[in-house]
């Protein structure tokens, strides 16, 4: 699965969210759930 987000669409509290939602994916390991393998910020 992918996930794209155009942060130039978010305010400051959902890049925030994101970022977070994004450390939260790094820790995950389940058999049912994709693991994140790649998170790519080009700023």
């Amino acid at each position: 699965a992918i996930k794209c987000v155009a942060k130039k669409s978010l305010n400051k509290a959902s890049v925030e969210n994101l970022l977070t939602e994004i450390e939260i994916l790094k820790g995950i390991r389940h058999p049912h759930i994709v693991q994140l393998k790649d998170f790519q910020d080009p700023a």
